[in-house]
């Protein structure tokens, strides 16, 4: 989703005729938490398919690790326009999984929904330490990923959270860097 948010968001910016020059005076604190982050969920979700044990059993615990650190970064670049909007997606997201045990829930309505009727068993099996079948005692189960979408080849599931953290990214891609003919001041 965070891919397509991006991507929309570039879009949108070209469109506005801003150009992508401008992005360079977008001053983000401690972007690297971003990438350490990315790093940390990818080899979650790979490592934990291929059945490492210790990643299982660990990962939600790390799952809520990874969240921690993009709160910081977030925090720390609250001044950005369109950052409080992330701030909100990323607390909602937060929430759920930290009431799940570590695991984002997903309905099997939205998997089935968004074209990926398999990963309900593959779920089922634990084979992912960020995920789980949401069921009907799933705490806060309208913040987890309810909302199944398959567009072209587009087949996800999201949440509010992944949708205010998507609006969050095209705002600070639209709004925050300086404008055609403007000189950035530095403070």
């Amino acid at each position: 989703m965070l891919t397509l948010s991006l991507a929309l968001g570039l879009v949108i910016r070209i469109a506005r005729g801003r150009g992508l020059s401008g992005l360079g005076d977008l001053h983000v604190q401690a972007l690297w938490l971003c990438f350490v982050a990315l790093a940390a969920k990818l080899a979650l979700v790979i490592l934990s398919g291929n059945g490492v044990v210790s990643v299982q059993r660990f990962g939600p615990a790390m799952h809520l690790l990874l969240y921690v650190i993009l709160l910081l970064l977030v925090l720390a670049n609250l001044s950005i326009p369109g950052m409080p909007v992330l701030l909100a997606g990323l607390l909602c997201n937060a929430a759920v999984i930290a009431a799940n045990g570590g695991q984002m829930p997903v309905t099997t309505s939205a998997l089935i929904a968004s074209g990926q009727p398999d990963v309900v068993s593959w779920l089922a099996r634990q084979r992912d330490a960020t995920h789980a079948v949401a069921g009907s005692g799933t705490p806060l189960a309208f913040l987890d990923d309810w909302l199944g979408i398959a567009w072209g080849p587009l087949h996800t599931v999201v949440s509010p959270g992944d949708l205010l953290l998507g609006i969050g990214l095209i705002l600070v891609l639209n709004l925050s860097a300086t404008p055609p003919g403007k000189i950035a001041v530095a403070h």
